[in-house]
């Protein structure tokens, strides 16, 4: 069904609610004129809201039933397969079915972007934008994903991190109150060596998303690289405990413990990123942070492609 943290929903949700209630406050009021008006207000506001979740959900069932509602439904489907290319189709049929859906747009660029169609991607991306009117402060709005989709695929596919940078910031304008966009433009600030911004960034979002352990991981990782050794662990260790299914964290603490010389250490959070996920073994193989275990015979078993 049509998500209710669709920006653009929302916003025409609100406004529904809020004329509806009205019209029905004054049927209320010419009904009982002369009443005292406590004695019917709450009535009319509890029948006008009861009133109104139905409607909305006969709505959505009836947007969910749509030719356009079940391409998009099994377009999502196909995109959870990792079926990118038949994805892409069943968006673009959705789109032509609705063409004032902006989540279809969003769908298809995810879909564009996984099979390297970029500036597709970029296209869909700016159309999902464009399209989403004033957005109200009610939760992430497809646009908001779409600004911070789009400064990932700048600075991730791109390498263009100003660009990144910039599409993150419309998402912060949009939605200040939210890590995730933080999160993005950090990334990109880490890209270009601006690393007091990023932290200045991180901080926001550790602020306002205090038990996500991405903040944490990735502020300790910005710490490490300003050579602050001691933050960076603390931050790490935080980022482990929060979610210890993370390996970002365990990999990364594994570089803290090597620029403290703690062999053991290292090796054993090394292991342990690489039992959650074979990436970091690979990483690893070319990681300056580990130039002295390069001729360290449990090293290079640990890292050896196929091991684990």
């Amino acid at each position: 069904m049509t998500s209710l943290l669709n920006g653009r929903y929302l916003s025409r949700l609100l406004v529904a609610f809020i004329l509806y209630t009205a019209l029905i406050m004054i049927f209320f009021a010419l009904g009982n004129m002369g009443e005292d008006f406590s004695k019917w207000f709450g009535q009319a506001l509890l029948i006008s809201a009861a009133s109104f979740v139905v409607i909305v959900f006969v709505m959505n069932f009836a947007t969910f039933m749509s030719p356009a509602g079940r391409l998009y439904s099994k377009a999502r489907e196909q995109m959870r397969n990792g079926s990118y290319y038949a994805a892409a189709e069943l968006f673009d049929q959705a789109v032509r079915h609705s063409p004032a859906r902006t989540e279809y747009y969003y769908g298809r660029a995810e879909a564009r972007a996984r099979l390297g169609d970029l500036h597709g991607a970029l296209a869909d991306y700016a159309t999902t934008i464009d399209a989403t009117p004033i957005y109200l402060p009610l939760g992430p709005s497809v646009a908001y994903d779409a600004y911070i989709a789009r400064a990932s695929l700048y600075g991730q596919m791109l390498g263009d991190y100003h660009s990144a940078a910039r599409e993150a910031g419309e998402a912060i304008a949009m939605y200040p109150r939210r890590a995730a966009a933080y999160l993005a433009r950090a990334d990109a600030y880490v890209k270009t060596n601006n690393l007091p911004a990023a932290l200045v960034d991180l901080d926001t979002a550790a602020s306002l998303a205090p038990n996500d352990a991405i903040v944490y991981n990735n502020r300790g990782y910005v710490h490490y690289l300003r050579g602050d050794l001691t933050a960076a662990g603390r931050e790490l260790l935080t980022a482990v405990n929060l979610n210890p299914n993370l390996w970002q964290p365990h990999y990364h603490l594994a570089q803290v413990f090597a620029a403290q010389g703690d062999r053991a250490r290292v090796l054993s959070s090394l292991r342990r990123a690489i039992e959650l996920n074979r990436q970091p073994a690979a990483q690893a193989r070319l990681d300056a942070a580990f130039a002295n275990l390069r001729g360290d015979a449990e090293f290079g078993q640990l890292t050896a492609p196929g091991s684990g």
